[in-house]
């Protein structure tokens, strides 16, 4: 990739003409003197694009003066845009981080002065210094990535995408089409010297293929009001704990068309971030997290495609930061984000599974931890009948609900709500698990109904333990979807049927004893045909 460092010449008055290079170096030299950062140590931190200077209050990021095909900071006037444009897209999720947009000035005497009185030559985006041990890439390397976190994140880009400016007019399916044909290209110019061709030419018969069964959804989400102006750059390193709160900043400012995409891709981002460190099950969970809050089931499939798209950007950015043929490392890098855009195309099977049970038997749990292990991509869709109650009444998951929001009115509402949601994501071609109490016919007819439509079979397990158990732990729970008490178990128990033919599960043990049994049965029922039919 061609890199353009530009030497055009600017004179005022009687000072002498400075080549922006020379600028930028002067600006280096100023930016990483302690003395700009009230006497403290500066760290430099330098990106293709950028150059950050992390002081102890202060962090400043200048723009270096390159071009690429994708993005130009060629001018003086081109830099100081993008950095205004950079402060007021952050400051929609991060205003405690970004300050303003600063210049640097030539002085009287010729030297360069921060936001000084002279002319202006450069410019920056000054930030409030946060602790580079609390971003959310530096938690997973150290196994601190808690479920939690995990979910504050997947709320707080639900929230932010839900407040983001809509952009008609895109055609969503050329855009996806653009973004392919870039990564191809962009691998192949690595040639074999990183990537074997036989891979290059796999990726791009099924993306091309991906994007063809999609065309249709991808339009349609478009014209829904999917595509909106949001991050565009959403990994783990874009996001800080601030106060114990996940903190998304340096969204893209420099290219509308990387930033106005689908929500769902934007979110891709984060969940193959997740992926390429082996950290499928919370992958699962923030992508469960997301879907539950807005039931935006119908997108599920095109996340495959979502996913391989933005590991394939991963694999050739990776290759161009090799600092020679000899970069080992990197090569190996770029080569496992080729793999991975490779398996989020692999075909998946449609499979439904149903977990019910009383009150704290663990239901929700055990779903949760089966969802990532069932099909490919992120995992298995979870559907929870508590978590859905809660959307249709405009709630939050672990917002209680008063005794009106368990009407029998209300109930069939959730369930026929669930049968339609599972059958939306069987009809995706992915795999989906469910969960509610499930005790009456009532409850489960609709969902197999809507199943039995796409040709697929409810496998069902029905959970059980020693009532003293079951009060225990439902007296324990804390900051959980579920409303039930000790007096709504009581009703149910007694009260409650195990449905024909699901199997029965001792869920008296750990999480991952019950969890263990589920899949010692899946396996056993499990012939290898796969069910029902794969549409987008």
């Amino acid at each position: 990739m061609c890199v353009t460092y530009l030497s055009a010449h600017k004179a005022s008055g009687g000072s002498t003409a400075v080549a922006e290079d020379e600028t930028q170096d002067e600006a280096r030299r100023l930016l990483a003197d302690p003395a700009t950062h009230g006497g403290g140590k500066v760290e430099v931190v330098e990106t293709h694009a950028n150059v950050i200077f992390l002081g102890p209050e202060l962090a400043f990021k200048m723009k270096k003066a390159v071009r690429y095909p994708y993005l130009d900071y060629g001018t003086p006037e081109r830099r100081r845009r993008f950095c205004e444009a950079e402060v007021e897209i952050n400051r929609r999720t991060a205003p405690e981080i970004y300050i303003d947009a600063v210049p640097l000035t030539r002085e009287r005497g010729g030297a360069l002065a921060l936001d000084g009185a002279g002319e202006p030559v450069e410019w920056v985006v000054r930030m409030k210094r946060f602790d580079d041990g609390k971003l959310l890439d530096r938690l997973a390397r150290r196994g601190e990535l808690t479920d939690r976190i995990c979910r504050d994140a997947s709320d707080v880009i639900f929230d932010f995408h839900q407040q983001s400016e809509t952009r008609a007019g895109r055609d969503a399916a050329a855009d996806m089409a653009a973004v392919a044909d870039g990564n191809i290209a962009e691998l192949r110019r690595h040639g074999e010297a990183v990537f074997e061709d036989r891979a290059i030419d796999l990726l791009e018969e099924r993306t091309r293929q991906a994007i063809e069964s999609g065309r249709s959804l991808l339009r349609q989400r478009a014209a829904g009001g999917a595509v909106r102006h949001v991050h565009g750059d959403l990994h783990l390193r874009n996001i800080v704990l601030l106060d114990g709160r996940p903190t998304l900043f340096d969204a893209i400012e420099f290219d509308p068309g990387l930033s106005d995409i689908d929500v769902l891709y934007d979110l891709a981002f984060l969940l193959m971030d997740l992926l390429h460190r082996d950290l499928k099950r919370e992958a699962n969970l923030v992508m469960n997290r997301y879907l539950a809050r807005g039931g935006d089931y119908r997108g599920v499939g095109l996340l495959p495609l979502y996913l391989s798209l933005r590991a394939g950007i991963r694999a050739h950015t990776t290759a161009s930061a090799a600092k020679g043929p000899g970069d080992r490392e990197k090569a190996g890098e770029a080569q496992a984000y080729l793999d991975l855009a490779l398996a989020m195309l692999e075909p998946d099977h449609p499979r439904a599974v149903a977990i019910g049970g009383a009150s704290g038997t663990g239901k929700s749990t055990a779903a949760a931890m089966l969802a990532p292990t069932l099909g490919e991509a992120a995992g298995a869709v979870h559907l929870r009948s508590d978590v859905i109650r809660k959307r249709l009444k405009g709630r939050r998951p672990e917002e209680k609900l008063g005794e009106s929001a368990y009407s029998s009115a209300v109930s069939r509402r959730v369930f026929h709500t669930l049968a339609e949601e599972a059958r939306t994501v069987i009809e995706a071609g992915r795999p989906v698990v469910v969960d509610a109490v499930f005790g009456h016919a009532r409850n489960i007819d609709p969902l197999s109904a809507a199943l039995a439509v796409e040709g697929v079979s409810l496998e069902g397990f029905w959970l059980d333990a020693d009532p003293a158990i079951l009060r225990e732990r439902v007296g324990g729970r804390r900051d959980d979807a579920s409303d039930a008490d000790e007096r709504v178990l009581a009703k149910q128990l007694g009260n409650l049927e195990r449905p024909a033919g699901w199997r029965l599960i001792d869920a008296s043990g750990s999480p991952e004893d019950t969890v263990a049994l589920i899949r010692a049965a899946l396996n056993e029922d499990n012939s290898g045909a796969p069910q029902g039919r794969s549409r987008l």
